[in-house]
């Protein structure tokens, strides 16, 4: 006999998290757990605010999603790619003329008409170098225009959960409309840590600029101070990238993880370049210094969970085998509700048998814990539930065995009426 599955809500268990207590000078400020999503520490994380050449993230994010198994393409940039208006020109048009230019006095790697690179040359040098030539380059060789780049890039964000996002060059120099929110990107570097190539190319300390027909090997260096011997030094990071212009500030994104727990800052509109350094590492040694805490949710000898079930003798009873207590840090207490789901099982119930978990749902309908209860005793049919299962399988029984008669007794019908149409012709032809 079947049980049907039933589902009793126990409790709601809020156990409200603690911002943690951090000085930054950041106008906006984040710092997210990576697998989770769950925000430490915000400051305005949903302002508009310019991020400079932290889009890049962005950047070489699509770009692998598209062209990741095209690393060792060759590409030629186009006279469009490597167009350069400055800075001054660019606010005397006031900003009509395309967005993506590069500028005399931005980063880049010195790309020149006429040389070849590969797409894998042109990602490290988007990354270690900051090149805006080669972000245009990119998103060229990804999207076959610049513009139709920026376009897949928008709705790629927004499909990520980046509502207050608009990129409007691939690079991050300066344009009113290219504004994002420290929120926004944080989201989008929790979705890029998961591509496998992402952290390669945002953690690397250097590249080779490979020789070409107009100029000659060269070595770049990465300038990120967190990758850096020196007092901004962090061991732990795994992905970074500055960014700075002048309406922007200083801005840094970065992804660093310590034994089963990765977090995300990022620090946008810091007043000097030193400071979003400092901000970052305090946001990840305030975060990385907390000490788990335990919170028993359940006692296993306090906690008896019963079930009427029909047709059974007795009532399901359950227990856990243990405490149900979950580890957490302090800033990342979970809100959840805690159900008790009973399985699909079959009468007779043995007992030991797993009947059913406890459930931990998070806000978000996910799964934060479970475990098992298990049947204290056996649970067995009534006397009268089996002989009600005996009635109707003999009844069906029965019923399979008419419809038996009835297709054997057509088949001899037909049989005989073949045998005889056969005798008959034989006679015919003795005839």
């Amino acid at each position: 006999m079947r049980i049907l599955l039933f589902i009793i809500f126990i409790t709601s268990v809020c156990l409200k998290a603690d911002q943690l207590n951090v000085d930054v000078s950041a106008r906006s400020a984040i710092l997210m757990n990576a697998e989770t999503g769950r925000i430490l520490f915000e400051k305005n994380k949903d302002i508009s605010a310019f991020p400079a050449s932290v889009t890049k993230i962005a950047t070489l994010f699509y770009a692998l999603e598209k062209k990741q198994h095209s690393l060792n393409a060759s590409i030629i940039p186009s006279d469009m790619a490597l167009k350069v208006m400055s800075a001054a020109m660019k606010k005397n048009k006031e900003y009509t003329i395309a967005p993506f230019y590069l500028e005399p006095d931005g980063t880049h790697m010195g790309i020149r008409r006429g040389e070849t690179f590969t797409f894998e040359t042109l990602l490290y040098g988007l990354m270690i170098a900051s090149a805006n030539d080669a972000a245009n380059i990119i998103a060229e060789y990804v999207s076959e225009s610049i513009p139709g780049f920026i376009l897949e890039l928008n709705e790629f964000v927004k499909k990520l959960g980046c509502q207050n996002t608009q990129f409007c060059n691939p690079h991050g120099l300066y344009h009113p409309c290219h504004i994002t929110t420290a929120h926004d990107l944080a989201i989008i570097l929790q979705f890029a840590l998961k591509n496998s190539h992402f952290c390669k190319f945002a953690s690397a300390s250097q590249f080779t600029r490979p020789k070409t027909s107009i100029q000659p090997e060269t070595t770049i260096y990465q300038r990120n101070k967190l990758f850096k011997k020196g007092k901004f030094f962090y061991p732990r990071t795994i992905a970074a990238k500055t960014g700075y212009v002048s309406h922007a500030g200083y801005t840094l994104a970065a992804a660093a993880k310590e034994e089963d727990r990765t977090l995300i800052a990022v620090v946008l509109g810091c007043p000097d370049d030193h400071s979003r350094y400092s901000d970052v590492i305090k946001l990840f040694d305030t975060a990385f210094n907390e000490m788990k805490v335990t919170h028993r949710l359940f006692d296993a000898h306090e906690n008896l969970f019963t079930l009427s079930i029909k047709g059974a003798k007795n009532l399901l009873q359950a227990v856990l085998k243990e405490d149900f207590i979950i580890d957490y840090y302090p800033s990342e207490r979970p809100e959840f509700k805690a159900e008790l789901k009973w399985k699909q099982v079959h009468l007779p119930i043995v007992k030991g048998e797993i009947v059913g978990e406890i459930q931990l749902i998070t806000k978000e309908n996910r799964c934060y814990e479970s475990r098992a209860v298990y049947a204290t005793c056996d649970v067995q049919k009534t006397v009268w539930t089996k002989c009600k299962e005996i009635f109707f399988s003999l009844s069906s029984l029965l019923l399979k065995k008419k419809w038996l008669l009835f297709v054997l007794g057509v088949v001899i019908v037909i049989s005989s009426l073949v045998l005889k149409k056969k005798i008959e012709l034989n006679k015919g032809v003795k005839r």
